[in-house]
């Protein structure tokens, strides 16, 4: 039985990755677009910093780089590891205040981050969840109702932007 859960996630994660690299979505992470993207969407929030981040096989790729941060994070250090999993959005409004996250390498180093929300990216066409649109912030905040439907609507029009070639303006 555990076998059995375990092919159907490997199953799982290698057609997510599969439709990663078959639209080259991670190379698209270094797109003036995307940059503009996450700019007008920290702008829209007031949060520190905004990235698009896709699930690779190990690791995490984002864009725009966080302060501090690389740009590449083992799977195990991604805040939005469970946001990607299971297809929530997922909001924290103070890092350290919540024994799940408070030990998590980007709390407790810099960039120490306190505020954290995600919502998945989804590639509708084939049901993967390849991502996360995550917001962060290294002071705690509130984050109501209204912004975390704001936040799911803005990240389900990036996969289908980015990929028509014909795209005009990235409106929110």
């Amino acid at each position: 039985m555990q076998a059995k859960k375990a092919l159907l996630e490997w199953n799982t994660d290698e057609a997510r990755v599969s439709a990663l690299y078959r639209f080259a979505l991670s190379a698209l992470l270094a797109s003036r677009e995307v940059s503009w993207i996450t700019g007008m969407t920290a702008e829209k929030f007031g949060v520190k910093a905004v990235s698009i981040a896709f699930m690779e096989k190990s690791h995490l790729r984002f864009r725009p780089k966080v302060s501090g941060a690389k740009g590449l994070l083992p799977r195990s250090e991604a805040l939005c590891r469970e946001t990607i999993d299971s297809g929530r959005t997922i909001v924290v409004e103070d890092l350290c205040a919540d024994h799940a996250f408070a030990s998590a390498p980007s709390v407790v180093n810099p960039p120490h981050l306190r505020f954290f929300a995600s919502a998945p990216i989804t590639f509708e066409e084939e049901q993967h969840r390849i991502g996360a649109l995550v917001l962060v912030d290294t002071r705690p905040r509130e984050f109501p109702p209204a912004s975390s439907a704001l936040l799911e609507s803005i990240a389900s029009h990036i996969v289908p932007w980015l990929l028509d070639p014909k795209r005009g303006d990235f409106r929110i």
